[in-house]
């Protein structure tokens, strides 16, 4: 190879490379994405107490990173079409969550294996 040839090749190369892991960073996104004003992510947790009627339940849960939130026991609220009935004390679930204007939103839940 030409001494040309290699610096282009040495400035070049960092930039497709970076290319294509954004690329395939993209792939590995959930299929259901947060929209921009509730950035929304999932977490896992043991449920605490569950009070459907009002539409709260108590988690303890790990770090909830999106949330820049450590681990710790917060009461979350039911996002309208959340079913909480199926819950009891004691599940482990893995949950979406998010922070809308100070108030903690329960988005969708599942068993956690």
């Amino acid at each position: 190879m030409t001494k040309l040839a290699l610096l282009a090749l040495a400035l070049f190369a960092p930039l497709a490379a970076q290319a294509q892991h954004h690329g395939h960073h993209g792939h590995a996104a959930p299929a259901a994405t947060a929209s921009a004003d509730s950035a929304k992510g999932m977490a896992e947790g043991t449920v605490r107490r569950v009070d459907a009627a009002r539409g709260t339940v108590s988690i303890a849960h790990g770090p909830i990173a999106h949330m820049n939130m450590p681990p710790m026991t917060m009461n979350f609220n039911a996002a309208e079409g959340v079913d909480l009935s199926t819950l009891k004390t004691g599940d482990k679930i893995r949950f979406e969550a998010s922070d809308q204007g100070g108030k903690l939103m329960l988005h969708g839940f599942e068993a956690a294996n």
